[in-house]
């Protein structure tokens, strides 16, 4: 079990991270709205529906992804500043986790921080593969549910442009890329939010002067019935920073994860001990084995590194 304060910390994190999810999504239906409207023309044109969704989604879609998961990562560095008040000062402040800006955001919020432009433009260039790479997953789901509609609707006789057109909505509501049914959206950006937020956290923490302070983290998970077996046995999980399970543990650790570590602190006498590290075991005839999802065994903070600038200790000038 999960010490009590980590599981309030994972339980506000997880309200905040959902709402910015929400607002993310919102923002993001126009996109989808055009996807289908393209891919409709298409369909009337005797032209490739897929192809003309899959441009627009990549255009449109991944500068978004790429906005917000640069800011996310940005307030992810905003919560260490907060987790580490009293114990070291830094010298940028960041908006909080939770207040979602969109257009022109990145630039405003990077004048008001003072960040150079060649911090900005690193952390842009280190997100725009990541944000295309999870476009790109949308696109795939997408192919492969016009696909296999449009292969039912032939299979019972010559389709005709309106039934095409129905066909084609029917496949974006199944790939849950439709303003009435956008779950692919929720699961891009829940998972990139995520990554982000903790890339953001990562970086922070690498600076010398948190390190002398930080002695490790706390797994914790959101404790619902929605929760992953194999995450689930992770939950209360503390080990000091440079163990190595915190290399593959450190979340999102699967797709949709909600899952949070939590920095312990040296001060924080009752939390510095490690705990036993949980062992495969079989739950109602399944073999779960503790730990992240395929793909998924990576420390975000090494995926996306910045070069922002770092802590000072109290009392420096």
């Amino acid at each position: 079990m999960a010490s009590k304060s980590s599981e309030r910390f994972a339980r506000a994190l997880d309200r905040k991270i959902e709402r910015l999810v929400a607002r993310a999504v919102s923002k993001s239906k126009p996109v989808l709205v055009r996807a289908r409207r393209a891919a409709n023309d298409a369909v009337r044109q005797r032209a490739n529906p897929l192809n003309a969704a899959v441009t627009v989604i990549t255009r449109q879609l991944t500068p978004i992804v790429q906005s917000i998961s640069t800011l996310t990562h940005l307030q992810g560095r905003d919560f260490i500043n907060d987790r580490t008040k009293g114990r070291i000062r830094i010298e940028a402040q960041v908006v909080p986790l939770g207040d979602p800006v969109f257009t022109g955001a990145v630039e405003s919020l990077a004048a008001r921080l003072e960040i150079t432009d060649v911090a900005l433009t690193d952390l842009q260039k280190t997100y725009s593969p990541i944000a295309l790479n999870a476009t790109n997953g949308a696109n795939r789901e997408l192919e492969r549910s016009v696909q296999r509609h449009l292969a039912a609707a032939a299979a019972e006789g010559p389709v005709t442009t309106t039934e095409g057109v129905r066909v084609v909505g029917q496949a974006f509501e199944a790939a849950g890329m439709s303003p009435a049914s956008p779950f692919q959206l929720e699961t891009i950006y829940r998972t990139q939010i995520q990554l982000a937020f903790n890339a953001g956290r990562q970086n922070a923490l690498r600076d010398p002067f948190i390190q002398e302070v930080l002695w490790g983290f706390e797994y914790v998970t959101v404790g619902d019935d929605r929760v992953r077996d194999e995450h689930a046995e992770l939950d209360g999980q503390r080990h000091p920073k440079e163990d190595p399970f915190w290399l593959i543990a450190i979340p999102p650790n699967g797709f949709n994860c909600r899952c949070q570590v939590i920095e312990i602190f040296k001060d924080q006498k009752a939390l510095t001990k490690a705990t036993k590290k949980p062992e495969p075991e079989e739950k109602d005839g399944k073999l779960i084995i503790p730990g992240p999802d395929p793909g998924f065994a990576f420390n975000p903070g090494n995926v996306a590194t910045d070069i922002i600038s770092r802590a000072i200790p109290l009392g420096a000038s």
